[in-house]
């Protein structure tokens, strides 16, 4: 697993890489049994920001509870989340969870939904990372926790973010979420890759763990912090990626899928 704290300093031989961290140096070695052909991505935190200081902030405003909104992410309250994520609550099911473990009181679903869409700001420069390597024949994969109203939203706004993929796992779409297994082995099985075949990046380090349990290339974008606030760090998180991208490219280890 590479991310977060680790930074390229040298090219080293094929399949070992020199890396540096915030203490020390070491060699991290990879084993290359097959070339990777594939660049998975998350999409929250990921290719989009979410501007999640301003949903806390509305909450607490308007919140009559003593719930920190927070809890909706990654506390009492996640399993309402999971619920949208899963497609199993629509729109004005979640909404009116929301409204009620917040105690939102008179805010109407179309103040609520204009705000769902406002935290929404596309990554550009991710999404040229993105695009350039699939100029040079790289394969793409989408792997998000992701509701309708945002699949919705950004098709309708920003179609570019989730277009062009050659396989998408949408969760409301399929029914399967991060961090169940299943979220990989699909896309894994439609492309007919091994785990070892794909880098994938997401925000979040349970779901690289359960990534690399697979076989797959991991690396933590280590962007936001255990409450899912800005930790200052994505313009340098963003540029060691593609740093990291280009070392395995120039390696000859990041390959284009066309070439079998």
């Amino acid at each position: 697993m590479w991310g977060g704290e680790f930074w390229i300093i040298k090219n080293c031989p094929y399949g070992q890489f020199l890396v540096e961290t915030n203490h020390h140096f070491f060699y991290k070695f990879l084993e290359v049994s097959v070339a990777i052909k594939y660049i998975g991505f998350d999409c929250g935190n990921v290719l989009v920001q979410f501007d999640t200081e301003r949903f806390y902030s509305f909450v607490r405003r308007h919140g009559k509870s003593n719930l920190e909104p927070q809890e909706l992410f990654s506390g009492s309250k996640v399993h309402i989340i999971k619920g949208y994520d899963l497609g199993k609550l629509d729109d004005e099911e979640f909404f009116s969870q929301v409204k009620e473990a917040f105690q939102l009181g008179e805010v109407p679903s179309e103040v609520f939904f204009y705000l769902m869409s406002a935290i929404v700001i596309p990554d550009y420069k991710m999404l040229e990372l993105r695009d350039n390597f699939r100029r040079r024949g790289v394969g793409t994969v989408l792997i998000s926790n992701m509701n309708n109203f945002h699949f919705r939203y950004l098709m309708g706004k920003y179609p570019e973010v989730l277009s062009g993929f050659d396989y998408s796992m949408i969760s409301s779409h399929e029914g399967v979420a991060k961090p169940d297994t299943e979220a990989w082995i699909r896309p894994l099985d439609y492309l007919g890759i091994k785990g070892e075949g794909m880098v994938y990046i997401d925000d979040v380090f349970e779901n690289v763990q359960v990534a690399c349990d697979l076989g797959i290339r991991g690396w933590h974008y280590n962007v936001k912090d255990k409450n899912f606030l800005s930790c200052g760090a994505l313009e340098r998180e963003r540029g060691k990626f593609g740093e990291f991208l280009e070392l395995m490219w120039n390696k000859g280890i990041l390959k284009p899928y066309e070439n079998k």
